[in-house]
């Protein structure tokens, strides 16, 4: 897709997908007339979807895609619209500003030229509308708060050589992120025990005393119950869910069985919500033994054979 105008909005976008969503038979004149009683710039804003492959226009017939069929939330529509926009090879130009931003000690930034500022000001005036790129009118500078979005760090990670600071910034700004779902976790449990005081009060947030315990969070049961429920948690796109399960993770589910629980709390318009959580009861049988989750297993562990430590 050239560079382009990008006379449209997230709401525009928004609109359009819930036009074609409703309508059954996808005829581009009907999608046409029906966004044009609300919404604006149709034919960019549906080229601009076709261009991070969210609609797919075949013969006068625009469907959405698969991936949109999969949910209604708008919160998570956002954040997959923010996603594709990230991971678009075609969006040239927005590729090449993505790439100008440099790596800080919390966030990436991007301080432009006076051409680069006039040039680059349409895709970024679109960045900033989608909320993916911010100013700092202190510093007089752009920057991509990368905890927030982990399409962008996975980019940066493809297409630049990363120096060691690069490396612990993004490992910074992973970890910055899973705190964030831990407190919201934490915060969730105290209300969810509330009726029991006592209870309430034992929930220990044992990450901060056990890296090794294999999981993040002591709680109960129900506030009738007091059967231990450890909680290991997990930041993840509202998309698929993916996360990565440690070993020491996976051999304390195993042990715990039933006492155990993932908490996978996906990360929408840059926060946690645990409102669209998904609490898994077990996870060592109902992951590991169930088809709906793809299970890839990654790495090795080496170690010279005793017979040649002799």
């Amino acid at each position: 897709m050239e560079s382009s105008i990008y006379d449209f909005n997230i709401s525009d976008i928004i609109y359009l997908i819930e036009v074609v969503s409703k309508d059954t038979t996808g005829d581009s004149e009907l999608v046409h007339k029906r966004y044009e009683r609300y919404g604006r710039s149709y034919f960019e804003v549906l080229n601009f979807l076709i261009a991070i492959g969210l609609v797919i226009n075949k013969k006068n017939v625009i469907e959405i895609s698969s991936q949109l069929k999969k949910h209604d939330d708008s919160k998570i529509i956002v954040q997959i619209i923010k996603n594709r926009i990230l991971q678009s090879k075609k969006l040239t130009d927005v590729y090449e500003l993505l790439m100008k931003f440099k790596s800080t000690n919390v966030r990436f930034e991007y301080k432009p030229t006076d051409n680069d500022r006039f040039s680059e000001s349409n895709v970024r005036n679109l960045l900033i509308k989608m909320d993916i790129i911010k100013y700092d009118q202190n510093e007089d500078t752009y920057f991509i708060e990368t905890s927030d979005y982990t399409e962008f760090i996975n980019k940066f990670e493809d297409h630049k050589k990363l120096s060691l600071k690069d490396f612990k910034i993004i490992e910074s700004n992973r970890e910055l992120i899973g705190a964030k779902a831990e407190t919201v976790v934490l915060k969730y449990e105290q209300e969810r025990l509330s009726s029991n005081r006592l209870l309430a009060n034992r929930i220990t947030y044992t990450a901060l005393e056990d890296i090794n315990a294999g999981y993040d969070i002591s709680s109960f049961e129900s506030p009738e119950d007091n059967q231990p429920r450890l909680i290991e948690i997990k930041a993840v796109s509202p998309i698929d869910f993916r996360f990565n399960w440690s070993t020491n993770e996976v051999d304390a589910a195993k042990r715990l069985g039933k006492h155990y629980y993932l908490y996978l709390v996906p990360i929408i318009n840059n926060l946690p919500d645990i409102s669209a959580a998904m609490f898994i009861e077990n996870p060592a049988s109902a992951v590991l033994n169930q088809n709906i989750w793809h299970v890839e297993k990654s790495g090795y562990i080496v170690e010279k054979s005793l017979n040649h430590l002799l």
